[in-house]
């Protein structure tokens, strides 16, 4: 049975006055989320595109993280906020969830993001598939290159194209993932376990 998250009343998302895209991330700043290979990806955009990843979270690599991003030329556009007890507030002003983990069950983060409309670019690990679907809700990735390219590949995106892929991420999270729905299919199968039960015995 999957995670059920409480959904947030979203406020209208209006775009970047300067129409830059806006990325981020969320998460412990640990060896297995592997964001070293986001900020790589990151840098290896265009020097003129219009981007800017905010970084939410702490842990053991942040230090490095943050050598790294300096010493490639993004701390201009590379934000570390740290750990945040509200992350909704920055959710809402994102375009683009990212997410570069090797290993990841599933990702109450993920679900976060898609719930506020913010598009997933992740890695496609377990689970991942079950959750986004490539280039309908979001986008899956199978090796670094691929990351890259899926990044440099947002940047041509339409608000238009944007805002259809983040409706559909709304739409899978309130339909399979939230409290409510999560709550009737439990209820479905602990009817269906009770009845197969009653069964049992009556044989």
């Amino acid at each position: 049975m999957p995670n059920g998250i409480d959904l947030p009343r979203k406020p209208r998302r209006e775009p970047s006055a300067d129409g830059s895209r806006r990325f981020i991330c969320l998460g412990r700043l640990d060896p297995e989320k592997c964001i070293e290979h986001m900020i790589d990806a990151f840098a290896a955009l265009p020097a003129e595109a219009k981007a800017q990843l905010t970084i939410l979270g702490d842990g053991q690599c942040r230090a490095t993280l943050e050598e790294q991003a300096a010493r490639l030329g993004l701390s201009s556009r590379v934000t570390f906020a740290g750990a945040v007890e509200d992350v909704f507030p920055f959710l809402w002003e994102a375009d683009f969830y990212l997410s570069t983990s090797v290993t990841e069950g599933m990702s109450n983060a993920l679900l976060e993001a898609m719930s506020c409309g913010v598009v997933p670019i992740i890695t496609d690990v377990s689970g991942a598939s079950d959750v986004v679907e490539h280039e309908r809700s979001g986008f899956l990735a199978r090796s670094h290159a691929e990351y890259c390219g899926l990044l440099l590949r947002t940047l041509g995106l339409s608000e238009a194209e944007r805002d259809e892929m983040a409706r559909r991420a709304v739409q899978t999270v309130n339909a399979r993932f939230s409290m409510e729905s999560v709550a009737t299919r439990q209820m479905r199968l602990y009817a269906t376990l009770v009845d197969a039960a009653t069964q049992i015995v009556r044989r």
